[in-house]
């Protein structure tokens, strides 16, 4: 009775040793999927800093555009921050997958690179899912796909601040996020998107779908456009006539297509 006793009391005590264990191990895999929001939150601190105190340099332009530490700073004060949080959340959702794989930490860090090419290539420009909904010739979709679109092109000069090329960057993270999880059906902007469909039954997938991909296809255009914002002279003009000069021509000419098959089912179904 008392050797049944004391085996009882080992496995108990074995069973919250490795309990512990795997919470210590949860605990510490946390931390560590915070670090690349903790990097760039530094970096934030370090180049706004010297931002106020007007040091320029070329490193501090690509630093500034590849962590975003200037949104904010010198444009929309609110837009600069929601785009900051954005690209929080995708160099999250990037990098997750890297630092929780069981890969030698030498070997994590030579997956960055090929990981964000891989998925640049996989994501921008997304011809086949762009084309695959054209092929639908199903109004709703097209025109969902255009007015999504539209809108990640006006979305772009707010979440960037002031619509400069400097703090794009957000925009790549934001098309390749989108597109990667579209793609997987998975992470945030899924949820999201999700939880939209699921209170609203006159939205469909493919409906939703194409409006994400819109969105995407958007954001990364508007990266096109914010470099047209460089050109000296008339960078700025040219910046502005695209950013709602293209929208204004898709809403008008996805309205027009919407009315237009809308109108053929009627006339088919009388």
């Amino acid at each position: 009775m008392e050797q049944t006793e004391a085996k009882l009391l080992l496995e108990q005590e074995a069973e919250k040793e490795i309990s512990d264990a795997l919470k210590k191990e949860s605990f510490y895999l946390k931390i560590r999927t915070y670090i690349p929001s903790l990097v760039i939150a530094g970096f934030w601190i370090i180049l706004g800093y010297l931002e106020n105190l007007g040091m320029q340099s070329g490193i501090f332009t690509i630093l500034n555009f590849f962590t975003g530490a200037i949104n904010g700073l010198n444009g929309s004060l609110i837009g600069g921050t929601i785009g900051k949080a954005l690209l929080l959340v995708c160099v999250n959702a990037f990098f997750r997958e890297i630092i929780i794989s069981d890969e030698e930490p030498e070997n994590k860090w030579k997956m960055v690179l090929p990981s964000l090419k891989k998925g640049l290539l996989e994501t921008i420009p997304m011809y086949k899912e762009v084309m695959q909904i054209m092929r639908l010739k199903q109004a709703d979709c097209t025109t969902a796909l255009a007015a999504g679109t539209a809108a990640g092109i006006l979305i772009y000069p707010f979440i960037t601040g002031n619509g400069s090329f400097t703090n794009s960057f957000v925009l790549i993270m934001l098309a390749v996020t989108l597109f990667r999880q579209l793609k997987d059906n998975s992470g945030l902007f899924m949820v999201v998107m999700h939880w939209i469909l699921s209170h609203n039954e006159k939205i469909s997938r493919n409906i939703a779908d194409a409006a994400v991909t819109g969105i995407s296809t958007g954001f990364a255009g508007s990266l096109v456009i914010a470099a047209c914002g460089e050109i000296p002279g008339a960078g700025i003009v040219i910046r502005r006539i695209l950013t709602y000069g293209i929208p204004a021509v898709l809403i008008a000419g996805c309205a027009a297509y919407y009315f237009k098959n809308n109108g053929h089912a009627k006339k088919e179904e009388a």
